[in-house]
């Protein structure tokens, strides 16, 4: 497998975090005939990631299941961006494109005709499918489409997204010119293109075009092309108050809070030993932005209690080089105590968690680029896995119309799949000393649901 990523001249000054990785899926996690790799970069503040991959081929159901899992396998073991690296690209990059011989079939079974196609022969079931593509009826073509499929169900890639395939099947064809299928496969859409966004910045992606590469002869496959417009992420921008305001005002005295309460989930869908799951939470950023070790009297300002936070330390540097160490260095992080052998946890008569932005942040507009990591660890005598994560666009939150959120069965995802649901109830609170009108919106009553 190859990965070739194309930087035109005049823009390569501007890119930089460059990272790659790889796994192999084939035999044994062993042979690279099948597998992926994986590679990102930051272009005018926007992470890109990409992931190529070759997954298990063959028709049925097993095989179909085998190559779900193989884009799992592929998402957790090559793991890109800063140290610890806790989470897939999928969740770190700002987008995430996806693409390569993923293998996945047109198959009966997953569409309209189950039973007839159970009764068919694979003699019968390809001149049908050819029958189908000689009156280019697309649409019923991508209903019997295995990553179609696969998508709604949410087996994989959750949260990606593809284009429909409103052309004939590139697989498995004659090495000439044009398409001349081989009767040996079920004509099918094997080679694909997928993206996926962060919270709040999917309208920055937008296809132009995706079609295949009908004049390759050196394959059985004809690949596909795909082309697209990416509008930057969002960045905060500069300062717009003058000198004279901010000596009169200190605003650096402005700081931002978020209070999570009634913090509870079902696990009941993770991957770990089901018998032996202690969760616990951990809430980060990215970027960085968390403050440090303080004591904010929250009862001066709002008629709540003290509220004193661990250490926090950069993203890159709280985990260490030693992994047996993660959850005593999670701990530099907000984080919730452990309930044991508890698949679904609740945290509701225990101390809110909060966390407190950096002094540095001292309005909405500086949040824009920056996302909150909400994960679920599983405490272990060995190592802590994570169980799954939730990520939330900091800009969007904060520049909601209420300042209370009503979080309710929010997707925890590990690796392109669904592991369980987290709900809680979220506060943002803004204190500052003045410019209150210019610096803070009004609370209002009741709460939103996100």
């Amino acid at each position: 497998m190859r990965l070739f990523i194309l930087i035109r001249n005049d823009i390569h000054p501007e890119v930089s975090d460059i990272d790659y990785n790889a796994k192999n899926t084939g035999i044994g996690d062993i042979l690279a005939n099948k597998g992926g790799i994986v590679a990102t970069l930051t272009l005018r503040g926007t992470k890109f990631g990409f992931v190529t991959a070759h997954l298990e081929a063959h028709e049925g159901i097993k095989h179909y299941e085998n190559r779900c899992g193989n884009i799992a396998e592929i998402l957790g073991g090559a793991k890109v961006g800063p140290r610890p690296k806790y989470h897939d690209i999928s969740l770190y990059a700002h987008h995430t494109f996806v693409f390569g011989d993923l293998n996945f079939r047109v198959d009966l079974r997953v569409g309209n005709l189950p039973e007839l196609s159970s009764m068919m022969t694979h003699g019968d079931k390809v001149d049908y499918l050819q029958t189908k593509i000689n009156r280019e009826e697309w649409a019923y073509l991508n209903i019997n489409d295995e990553l179609c499929k696969a998508l709604q169900d949410k087996d994989c890639l959750v949260g990606f997204q593809t284009l429909p395939c409103n052309f004939p099947p590139t697989f498995k064809v004659k090495r000439e010119a044009g398409l001349v299928y081989n009767p040996q496969r079920c004509p099918s859409y094997t080679d694909r293109i997928l993206w996926k966004s962060l919270d709040g910045i999917d309208m920055n992606v937008h296809p132009l075009s995706y079609h295949p590469c009908l004049g390759f002869i050196t394959s059985d496959h004809k690949p596909i092309r795909g082309a697209f417009t990416v509008k930057p992420t969002p960045s905060a921008p500069p300062n717009t108050i003058n000198s004279e305001e901010i000596n009169q005002s200190i605003i650096g005295r402005r700081s931002l809070h978020l209070s999570f309460s009634n913090l509870s989930a079902d696990l009941s869908l993770n991957d770990q030993t089901k018998d032996t799951l202690n969760p616990y939470v951990v809430v980060m950023t990215q970027p960085m932005i968390v403050a440090p070790l303080k004591t904010f009297n929250v009862a001066k300002q709002k008629s709540m209690r003290s509220v004193t936070l661990n250490t926090l330390v950069s993203f890159e540097d709280a985990i260490g080089k030693q992994r047996r160490f993660i959850r005593k260095q999670n701990k530099l992080w907000p984080c919730t105590s452990i309930k044991k052998r508890n698949l679904k946890p609740s945290w509701s008569n225990e101390k809110d968690l909060h966390v407190a932005i950096d002094d540095s942040i001292t309005s909405a507009e500086q949040l824009a680029g920056s996302f909150l990591y909400v994960t679920f660890f599983h405490a272990d005598s060995v190592m802590d896995q994570i169980i799954g994560t939730a990520v939330f666009n900091l800009y969007k939150i904060v520049t909601e119309e209420c300042l209370e959120l009503s979080i309710t069965n929010e997707p925890l995802l590990k690796n392109g799949k669904v592991q369980g649901f987290f709900s809680c109830q979220l506060e943002i609170w803004w204190f500052a000393k003045s410019i209150t009108s210019r610096l803070r919106r009004p609370r209002h009553k009741g709460c939103c649901t996100m």
